[in-house]
């Protein structure tokens, strides 16, 4: 059988293996009382407890001696408190179940100790969508399938077909079960009759789960586990040699299945260890539709052969096809198997060059199993899973895949977001392991093989290059993959270098402060991932996730959401306070911080703490924080939005305030947090005042229940409830600080052209992100990069923002090098570092303010600082003023450093009146020209000379000619020059130095 590495919800239909096992069942029932329909025959509800052997299941039971069709029928699971189903878990079934047949039906509870691999051997019939409790619930055998509510005992519902009820539960048949089930037992019929009491009918045993076909075909034991009895007997030779080509066909599954076949081909890749137990064999074929190569499951064979080997396997063909997929996986579960000698002629199989697999599934399919030599280098575009199953998603783009929810609105480019997402999908394919184990499963020795492709000194950085060094053969594990031609690592030995190269995988430098654009100060928000300082141990009960050595790392749903223990917490608050004093931002807001309020401190105890921390690697008092406002909400979250700044560079401006009472808010997202702020120059404040506003809006997570149905395609849970959260911050900032400039930041949960952050744009926002083209992203998720994180400013605070980047320190490194993740496996001291790379799970947006004008510091002995003079302004007021000649044309020229301006008329010195206006007599003309001081000069090809005349007002006798007899420019030009040099105003300064 080809093996996944997660089960996924799937259903494994395993193909006949070297042992058969028929189980104990429990005497089947009578069904109904009048024995006449489908029963509820047993329940495994330990999937989610610790001590869990398998998945959840239901096991029907027909008593009847007819078959009966479950379309229409439903399993429903009922919580102990709810006398109406959980909705979600609902569980449509279809199918026939035979007369006096099983029909198995799995949950989709936990991995925890491996419990699905060991439930792949009983091959259910049907994926259900329900999660039991362990200690108290219900299961409803339903007529339809619309959720159910019942009264309690279902004895006499016409809707319910059978029920079981255990523990303290509301729903059941007379009487709920009260035995307590553990480890490996079940709930089962005790006498075979069903007399409508879950009391008496039910009793507690070691769970033998039984599927439509009656029998149990064990899979393979992950190592290390017994291993699988010697080779079956080998049956009579069959002559009738079938190739490959044959056998694989050019559909997208064998017409063979079922079929006993014998081949022959060539060993070129081949698994002894790792759970894939089999080998792939090839012989060139003669039809390019057709795939030349095959698995060959069976772990005798993986053992026996090596690469190279020529062979000829006589076994039974089957398709694997895991839930919810659409492509399978050709298969010979081998009974018998030999080497042979290679047939004259035949070549030894050379890998097929190609630049990448194709992206189409009929091309893929025509190469499944096929030995392949890639030969371009693909761009990562998901490592979050690599610390996990040692597999690395890559796609044949340049860039990694983009979230199609983050370039296009699903609502107004319905169109170009599929598209997009359909071109994603081609162009996705997993490099992986040659194993199947699960490196995290601390259950089993896996976390001495080194795991793959991940070194803290060449960080397997989502937008890297890979490069395959040698040749893979095309396999459908869960995803089409290039999967090595043999486990990669052992115990031990790490051969990533002998595999592939990474490159373009350099980790970046902070953002610098834009002061070229000009800003005098840097905006930022910062995702602090539950910065804690209170810790797991010190909460009672509170239950952890444990490295490989059993220490705790991080709390596991507790009311503390950061690290377990101190040395954990020491770890990821060197790597916070590392990315933040890097990123050297004036002001920065954060995200998941601890409200120390809840758990008996000030509110902000642990911000202090992060403020001395920052403080003491910078080596003096650089940070200070914002403290709370008096008024704070009564019903907070454990996290907050907080701010800290660098009191050398801005100070704030009177409270901070939070959005306090909103219903959008409130028991949802954390409230929104505003600081009105000015920069300082010399200790001063100066320049313009503008407001900041940190959020972090609803997860696309858990399901709120504010709006029926909140769930969308393309935006996730809660995208209702952030549209409301999104208007409801903007309408607070209108009223609360109107007029001002001010700035939106933070985590919306929203990628950049979903809804909510285009509803605050509708407000009258700008996105800096497209005001300065940024092309890096906040955010992975589901091998698609995006932006969550996002930086809105106003009309009025738009100008200021001069320069903006979002540093790619965390969403692009792997999680392996995560504090949560210290110690998982073997290596790990090359997993782990004190750097600021991966301190969070989100990217930081940092952005450049210039809220006032400084010049520049004066320059060196010997230096003479360059300037460019501002042009004059020209004023003729004939044109309003036909009735006197009271007012005249002036000029009025800007005082600037470094230039000296000299103004006449008719070769006389003008000076300036009281208004700093230059006035003269209509038809006149007026020059201005400029000269630098000492210390400075003009730069090159800089005007130093501007004239103007006055068109004469008829009305004024000035006796003067109104052309200009200097310029030869006709008046009407000059017209038109006059409103250009009006319209260009006074020109900018512009300084440096020269030699």
């Amino acid at each position: 059988m080809v093996k996944l590495k997660r089960f996924a919800g799937g259903i494994a239909v395993a193909a006949a293996g070297a042992l058969i096992l028929t189980p104990l069942t429990p005497v089947p029932s009578l069904a109904t009382p009048a024995g006449d329909n489908v029963v509820i025959n047993e329940v495994y509800t330990r999937g989610d407890s610790a001590d869990g052997t398998l998945r959840d299941f239901v096991e029907l039971y027909n008593p009847t001696t007819e078959a009966i069709s479950l379309d229409g029928m439903s399993l429903q699971y009922f919580s102990k408190k709810n006398l109406t189903a959980v909705k979600a878990s609902v569980s449509p079934l279809q199918g026939t179940i035979a007369a006096k047949g099983y029909f198995l039906v799995a949950g989709n509870s936990a991995d925890k100790n491996g419990q699905h691999e060991a439930f792949q051997k009983y091959n259910p019939d049907a994926q259900g969508n329900f999660s039991l409790a362990g200690n108290d619930g219900s299961v409803i055998l339903a007529k339809g399938t619309e959720a159910l509510t019942v009264a309690g005992d279902t004895s006499a519902d016409a809707n319910v077909i059978d029920a079981f009820g255990w523990g303290a539960t509301k729903v059941f048949e007379s009487v709920a079960n009260a035995n307590n089930s553990r480890g490996d037992k079940s709930f089962q019929r005790a006498s075979g009759a069903d007399t409508n009491n879950n009391a008496s009918d039910f009793s507690v045993s070691t769970a033998t789960p039984q599927n439509s076909k009656g029998t149990v075909t064990p899979a393979e034991p992950t190592d290390p586990q017994t291993p699988e009895p010697s080779d079956p007997q080998n049956p009579e030779p069959v002559a009738n040699i079938i190739s490959i080509e044959e056998i694989q066909g050019t559909g997208p599954a064998s017409t063979m299945v079922d079929q006993t076949v014998t081949t022959r081909g060539e060993v070129t890749a081949i698994y002894p260890t790792g759970g894939f137990n089999g080998a792939y064999i090839q012989f060139n074929g003669t039809n390019p539709n057709a795939s030349d190569a095959v698995f060959i499951y069976s772990k005798d064979f993986a053992k026996q052969f090596q690469i190279g080997d020529f062979v000829e396997v006589t076994g039974k063909v089957s398709e694997y096809q895991p839930r919810g997929a659409t492509t399978s996986s050709t298969q010979i579960s081998a009974t018998s198997f030999k080497k042979i000698d290679r047939p004259e002629g035949v070549e030894a199989i050379k890998p097929l060059e190609l630049e990448a697999a194709p992206d189409t599934e009929e091309g893929r399919e025509a190469l499944e199993g096929m030995l392949l030599q890639i030969t371009k280098a693909h761009t990562v575009t998901d490592n979050y899973g690599t610390n996990r199953y040692g597999t690395v998603l890559l796609t044949t783009q340049d860039k990694p895949l983009r979230q199609p929810s983050d370039v296009y609105n699903p609502a107004s480019n319905p169109n170009e977001i599929g598209a997009l997402e359909a071109a994603n999908k081609a162009s996705i394919i997993a490099l992986d392991d040659g194993q199947s184990t699960d490196y995290t499963n601390f259950k089993y020795p896996n976390h001495l093989i080194p795991v793959p492709y991940l070194n803290v000194n060449d960080p397997l950085r989502v937008g890297s290059k890979v490069t395959i060094k040698k040749p893979v053969v095309l396999d459908f594990r869960f995803q089409w993959n290039y999967q090595p031609t043999e486990p990669v690592n052992v115990k031990g030995v790490d051969n990533t270098d002998k595999w592939i190269d990474i490159t373009n995988n350099e980790r970046p430098a902070a953002p610098g402060d834009f002061s070229e654009a000009g800003a005098n100060l840097t905006l930022t928000s910062f995702n602090v991932l539950n910065y804690f300082t209170d810790l797991g141990e010190n909460e009672a009960g509170c239950k952890y996730y444990r490295d490989r050595e059993a220490r705790p790392v991080t709390a596991n749903y507790c009311n503390v959401r950061g690290a377990y223990s101190k040395a954990a917490f020491e770890r990821q608050q060197a790597k916070i306070v590392a990315a933040i004093n890097e990123l050297d931002s004036s002001i920065v807001g954060l995200e998941e911080i601890e409200n120390s309020a809840k758990f008996g401190h000030d509110r902000d105890e642990s911000l202090k703490q992060l403020v001395q921390e920052l403080n003491k690697a910078a080596g003096a008092d650089k940070w200070t924080f914002v403290p709370s406002p008096k008024d704070v909400p009564a019903d907070e979250d454990v996290i907050r939005l907080a701010y800290i700044y660098q009191p050398a560079e801005v100070t704030p401006i009177g409270d901070s305030s939070i959005l306090m009472g909103s219903e959008w808010f409130t028991g949802y997202a954390r409230e929104p947090l505003a600081q009105e702020w000015q920069a300082l120059d010399e200790g001063q404040p100066v320049g313009t005042k503008f407001v900041t506003v940190v959020n972090h809006f609803k997860s696309k997570g858990s399901l709120a229940k504010k709006f029926e149905n909140d769930e969308d395609e393309w935006q996730g849970n809660n995208n209702l409830l952030r549209i409301a959260q999104a208007q409801e911050v903007t309408n607070w900032v209108a009223v609360q600080f109107a007029g001002k400039p001010t700035i939106l930041l933070g985590d919306l949960n929203s990628y950049s052209k979903e809804d909510p952050v285009l509803t605050i744009e509708e407000a009258g926002y700008t996105s800096v992100a497209d005001m300065f083209n940024i092309q890096n992203a906040s955010y992975l998720f589901g091998a698609r990069v995006g932006s969550l994180d996002h930086g809105l400013a106003n009309d009025l605070a738009k100008d200021l923002v001069v320069g903006a980047d979002v540093w790619d320190v965390n969403a692009m490194e792997p999680l392996a090098f995560e504090y949560s993740r210290y110690n998982y496996n073997v290596k790990a001291d090359q997993l782990f570092d004190l750097t600021p790379y991966r301190s969070s799970d989100h990217n930081p947006l940092k952005m450049g303010l210039k809220t006032f004008e400084k010049m520049p510091e004066p320059g060196d002995p010997g230096e003479d600082r360059v300037v460019t003079p501002a042009a004059p302004e020209f004023i003729n007021p004939s044109a309003s003023d036909p009735a006197s000649c009271t007012v005249k044309p002036f000029a009025t020229v800007k005082d600037m450093e470094g230039v000296k301006y000299t103004v006449t008329v008719d070769g006389k010195e003008l000076k300036a009146n009281a208004e700093g206006k230059f006035v003269y007599p209509y038809g006149k003309t007026i020059i201005v020209k400029a000269e630098p001081v000492d210390g400075f000069t003009f730069a090159p090809n800089a005007k130093t000379e501007w004239s103007w005349t006055a068109m004469m007002n008829d009305k004024c006798n000035t006796g003067v000619s109104k052309p200009l007899a200097k310029t030869g420019v006709e008046t009407g030009l000059l017209a038109i020059v006059a409103l250009m040099l009006a319209g260009a105003g006074v020109g900018a300064v512009r300084a440096s130095r020269v030699k």
